[in-house]
C-alpha cells in the first residue's frame, strides 16, 4: 500500500496555539507523490525498518514544506 506524504501550512495563523477562536486564513495542503514502504526503508536512516521509514517520510514532508511560511 502506498504512503502519501502531505504537508499542511497556515494552520498556526488560522488557529494560534492557546486560542479557541478560528480565524479565516489561507491554509495550504501540499501532497507529494505516493511512495512504498520499501523505498522509504532504503532512503531513510536508522536501525530498524520503522525508524528508516519514518526518517525518510519526514524528509519528504519537509521538502514539500520548503518555501512555505511554516517550513
Amino acid at each position: 500500500m502506498p504512503i502519501l506524504p502531505v504537508h499542511v501550512s497556515g494552520t498556526r495563523e488560522a488557529l494560534p496555539p492557546g486560542s479557541l477562536r478560528l480565524r479565516p486564513r489561507p491554509v495550504e495542503l501540499r501532497i507529494g507523490a505516493p511512495v512504498d514502504a520499501e523505498t522509504l526503508a532504503r532512503e531513510g536512516q536508522g536501525e530498524g525498518d520503522a525508524e528508516r521509514i519514518a526518517h525518510a517520510l519526514q524528509a519528504r514532508v519537509r521538502a514539500l514544506g520548503a518555501g512555505s511560511d511554516d517550513a
